[in-house]
C-alpha cells in the first residue's frame, strides 16, 4: 500500500517507564496512526494530517497516568511512500547464532531459526529488549513436548519460536483483537501448526496447567494475572517474564512467592558503562560486556584517559589516547554516546 494521498505528522513521544510503550501502543492502535517506530526512548508515530486534531490525544489514557511520564512533540513530515521508507530502515533482528527474527519483506536469513514476524501495531517485533531476553531464556530451556501459554502475545513472537523448538501444544492470548489477528497472520507466515489463539486474559486458560508460562506485559498488567498462573501451573511449572526494571525485583518477588512461585534467575540486557580510565578498566569492561552479549553504552564525557609514556619514551597526550580508545570500541563492542544522548534514552 502506498501512502502518498497526504501529508503526514510524526509524533514523537517519550515514555518513562519505558514499559508503558506497550499501552501506548495499545492505545495509539485504536486510533487512525498508521505505522509506529520503537525507539530506546519510547516511539514514533505517524498519521495523516487529516485524520489527526488537537483532541485525538485526549482519548489516550497512559498520557494523563500517574504512573507513567510521557512527553510528546509532533511534527509535518515531507510527503513520501511511508511504506517503502519504513522498510528500508527497519532492520531485522539478531538473537544469536542460529535465530534471526525478520519481517516479511527482508530476505531469508538461512538459520535454523529464521522467524517472520509481519509488525503492523502489535507488541513484540523482537527490536525490544523485553522480547529478547524472553526468546533468550526460551532458548535456555528444553520445550520438546512441553505445553506452553502466552499471555499477551502481541505479534505471536514466542509462541511461534516456543513450537519451533519442540512445545507440544501452545496457547496465545491477548485483549487485543488486533494482537490476535496479528498472531494469526504469523502464526501462518511461520507455518506453525501447535498454535491455539484466544480473544481472552489469563483468565481464559482456567482450567488447563501448563509446563512454561510466557508473559511479556507491563508490570501492572503482570501483578493483575499473577492469580491466574498460580491456578494455571502445574507443581514444577516454569514461568518466565519481563516487563520491568531491577529496582521492581524485590517486590515482584515477594508478589510471586505468595502466589508460590520461586524465583530462580533474572536478567538484563542492557550496561551502561562510565568511570577511569578508558583505555584501562573502561575499555577491558566494554570489550568483555559486548562478548558477553549485553547492550552496552559507552559514555563519552563520563569517561578520560591520562598521558601516557611510550616504550621509546616519548609522551602520548592523553586527548590522543581518549579519542583512539573510543574510536576502538564504538560499534565494535558498544554504542558510544555522551551523557545527554543517555538522558534522552531514559526519559
Amino acid at each position: 500500500m502506498q501512502l502518498m494521498d497526504d501529508s503526514y505528522l510524526s509524533i514523537s513521544f517519550k515514555v518513562y517507564p519505558i514499559s508503558g510503550i506497550e499501552i501506548l501502543i495499545a492505545e495509539l492502535s485504536l486510533l487512525e496512526f498508521e505505522l509506529f517506530e520503537e525507539k530506546p526512548y519510547g516511539l514514533i508515530a505517524y498519521i495523516k494530517s487529516s485524520e489527526y486534531s488537537q483532541t485525538i490525544l485526549e482519548k489516550v489514557k497512559i498520557l494523563n497516568s500517574k504512573e507513567f511520564e510521557v512527553e510528546f512533540e509532533v511534527k509535518k513530515i515531507e510527503n513520501k511512500n511511508w511504506n517503502e521508507e519504513w522498510e528500508k530502515n527497519y532492520a531485522l533482528v539478531e538473537i544469536n547464532e542460529y535465530c534471526t527474527v525478520r519481517a516479511p519483506f527482508h530476505k531469508s536469513s538461512k538459520k535454523t531459526y529464521d522467524i517472520i514476524i509481519k509488525p503492523e501495531m502489535s507488541f513484540g517485533t523482537g527490536h525490544h529488549e523485553t522480547t529478547q531476553l524472553m526468546i533468550d531464556f526460551l532458548f535456555d530451556q528444553n520445550l520438546v513436548n512441553k505445553k506452553i501459554c502466552d499471555v499477551g502475545c502481541g505479534t505471536g513472537i514466542l509462541s511461534i519460536i516456543a513450537e519451533k523448538t519442540g512445545a507440544i501444544e501452545v496457547d496465545a492470548v491477548d485483549i487485543a483483537l488486533n494482537c490476535i489477528e496479528n498472531t494469526i497472520d504469523n502464526i501462518n507466515r511461520n507455518n506453525c501448526k501447535k498454535i491455539k489463539t484466544k480473544l481472552c486474559s489469563s483468565e481464559g486458560l482456567l482450567g488447563k496447567t501448563y509446563d512454561f508460562i510466557l508473559s511479556n506485559i507491563t508490570l501492572n498488567n503482570l501483578k493483575d494475572n499473577f492469580k491466574n498462573f498460580k491456578n494455571i501451573a502445574k507443581q514444577n511449572t516454569t514461568l518466565i517474564i519481563s516487563g520491568f526494571y531491577e529496582k521492581e525485583l524485590k517486590n515482584v518477588n515477594q508478589m510471586l512467592k505468595d502466589y508460590g512461585f520461586e524465583l530462580i534467575e533474572f536478567n538484563i540486557k542492557t550496561l551502561v558503562v562510565v568511570g577511569m580510565t578508558t583505555n584501562h578498566c573502561i575499555s577491558s569492561t566494554v570489550r568483555m560486556s559486548g562478548n558477553l552479549g549485553f547492550e552496552t553504552y559507552l559514555i563519552s564525557d563520563s569517561t578520560a584517559c591520562y598521558n601516557t609514556k611510550s616504550i621509546s619514551g616519548k609522551i602520548i597526550d592523553c586527548q590522543e589516547i581518549y579519542e583512539n580508545s573510543l574510536a576502538s570500541l564504538n560499534e565494535e563492542f558498544a554504542t558510544v554516546i555522551d551523557s545527554k544522548e543517555l538522558l534522552s534514552l531514559l526519559v
